[in-house]
């Protein structure tokens, strides 16, 4: 049979068997805290450097945005300018062709006027002859 002395043992030893167990879950704890405490930090970190890179990405989204924003007005501005230069081009053709047409009615007229005057001058040659032949005649007779 157990004594009290036995008793009190035994109780003592339970004690301080849950007093060991109790400093172990606390160091436990300790250990826990620390790491939760530097995974913290570190999520703190990740989450600050995140958020600067998102800002960053989208800085840079909106200054592409502008870039291609800036790149469809210089195609609209070419695009426009492309069709006052047709438009320029088709109007100095028609004035070409009507230039071209009134070169060539310039051209026959001045080769009519030509002819009419070799036609003339050849008239005239003929009437100078004849005036000439009658004046000779009527002086030999």
């Amino acid at each position: 049979e157990m004594t009290r002395s036995d008793i009190e043992k035994e109780h003592m030893n339970s004690l301080s068997s849950l007093e060991r167990g109790h400093v172990q879950a606390s160091v436990l704890m300790e250990a826990r805290l620390q790491t939760t405490v530097l995974l913290n930090s570190s999520l703190k970190v990740s989450k600050e450097s995140l958020t600067k890179k998102v800002a960053n990405l989208e800085r840079d989204a909106i200054k592409a945005q502008e870039t291609v924003n800036e790149e469809k007005n210089r195609s609209q501005v070419l695009g426009n300018l492309n069709s006052s230069l047709q438009l320029a081009n088709d109007s100095l053709i028609e004035k070409i062709a009507g230039l071209e047409k009134e070169a060539d009615a310039a051209k026959s007229s001045a080769d009519e006027e030509r002819k009419s005057f070799a036609d003339k001058k050849d008239e005239l040659e003929l009437q100078e002859g004849g005036t000439t032949k009658f004046v000779r005649d009527r002086i030999t007779n």
